[in-house]
């Protein structure tokens, strides 16, 4: 495989390009969603708070027969109901169909005018209906979010990746005069960083580093 970019074709520095701007694009977009879903659902719960009253069984049925309601939702775990006005919602917990059956009953009773008590009816007494595509859209964001992490780690061994041809063995005996495998590898890696170090920062003129001590993490006396 050719590590040289010199000699690399366009698609294939262009798929690099496209490669090294995918996940900053992403995270930004993924940071932006979690950020817009909690601003949304916390400003919804307080607006549901403000225009929004919790009401036990017995209220609902006595606002039914005053007739200060003008419709009610009825739904699988509760009971909305709206004021005249509509300007104020009331929330009962019924989650016994026979309830909700009599609650009907009682809305759609006759006044003295001859008018049901609640004008308007509407019955959501059915689960929540999932599109069929939800399922794949949820595989597909993580498929997409599981690759992104693996191209995220994959560039950070990028630059170590592109410099293994610079890597000369020869060059690295002759600078330390040694020949025991892993210090020749530690030192060839040293001398590849300290290039690409110079190459990158040529203004730079001093480089501190510290190495020292044997494996049981004793240090060299100074004597010796």
């Amino acid at each position: 495989m050719n590590w040289d970019p010199t000699r690399w074709k366009r698609s294939r520095k262009l798929l690099l390009g496209i490669a090294t701007i995918w996940p900053p694009i992403y995270m930004f977009v993924f940071m932006l969603t979690i950020f817009s879903v909690v601003s949304f659902f916390t400003f919804r719960e307080q607006s549901f708070k403000k225009n929004s009253e919790n009401i036990d069984l017995i209220q609902l049925q006595q606002k039914i027969k005053k007739g200060d309601l003008s419709q009610l939702t009825i739904r699988p775990s509760e009971i909305v109901a709206c004021d005249r006005s509509c300007d104020c919602e009331y929330h009962t917990s019924v989650s016994n169909r026979a309830t909700r059956a009599e609650i009907i009953r009682q809305a759609k009773e006759l006044d003295e005018n001859g008018k049901p008590r609640v004008p308007m009816i509407d019955e959501e007494t059915s689960e929540p209906h999932v599109p069929a595509l939800f399922p794949i859209g949820f595989v597909v964001l993580f498929a997409v979010h599981f690759i992104t992490v693996w191209l995220m780690l994959g560039l950070l061994a990028r630059g170590a990746v592109l410099d293994l041809a610079s890597l000369d063995v020869r060059e690295t005996i002759w600078v330390v005069e040694d020949y025991k495998p892993l210090d020749i590898e530690c030192a060839s890696m040293a001398l590849t960083l300290c290039r690409g170090i110079r190459e990158r920062y040529p203004e730079w003129r001093y480089l501190m580093d510290g190495d020292g001590g044997d494996e049981n993490l004793k240090d060299y006396p100074i004597e010796e």
